[in-house]
């Protein structure tokens, strides 16, 4: 049980590193070069963290793989084109794409969150329908959120916007413990409702 509840840990450290490794690289290269320098920083580093979490957990991380495939691209037009609204707008669409995939799965009633994550956390369909919820309002802020910057800041002042604004995320994602904590199933979870055993040890 303790070595599962190891593998566990890490694949949540990992998919904490693959989203904070891009995000600070972007942000320092942000102050020590131009926007389009700082873009190709954050493309190599996106590159770099999607490879090290595979190499490592031998799984394929679906939604910093889906994330990448946005920067990557937005990264790319930006590049290619010297239009620095491509990269921006990409993480718009991230954000609403998400958000409405997890708006259809509340509204099919399917526990897609669960699908993802169910190897990670052990909790019961009630915590895993609110967290969903959260998660889904959220995103679409954050892609409203992002639209305002776009269209209000400089590309140089978008920068430091996303580092915060991931920071934030970040912040919201460690937040949900709490909702972890409360809607757990204790025999195959820690206090944290971080998975320890698969659910064949406890009755369905």
């Amino acid at each position: 049980m303790l070595q599962s509840s190891l593998i566990m840990n890490r694949t949540s450290l990992l998919a904490l590193v693959a989203e904070i490794g891009p995000l600070v690289s972007f942000f320092i290269a942000g102050q020590l070069t131009d926007f389009f320098g700082a873009v190709a920083v954050l493309m190599l580093t996106t590159i770099m963290a999607v490879s090290l979490s595979w190499s490592l957990d031998k799984r394929i991380p679906w939604l910093p793989i889906i994330s990448a495939l946005f920067v990557l691209l937005g990264g790319f037009i930006t590049l290619y084109f010297k239009d620095p609204n491509a990269i921006i707008l990409a993480d718009t669409l991230y954000y609403t794409t998400i958000g409405s995939i997890l708006a259809v799965s509340i509204y099919r009633r399917q526990q897609l969150l669960k699908k993802l994550f169910g190897t990670v956390f052990a909790l019961n369909d009630t915590g895993w329908y609110e967290l969903t919820w959260r998660w889904c309002v959220f995103l679409l802020l954050a892609a409203l959120a992002n639209e305002v910057a776009r269209n209000l800041l400089t590309p140089e002042s978008w920068i430091e916007y996303r580092f915060y604004k991931s920071l934030a995320i970040v912040g919201f994602g460690i937040f949900q413990f709490t909702l972890s904590r409360q809607h757990r199933l204790p025999l195959v979870s820690n206090r944290w409702g971080l998975r320890t055993a698969p659910d064949g040890l406890i009755a369905k």
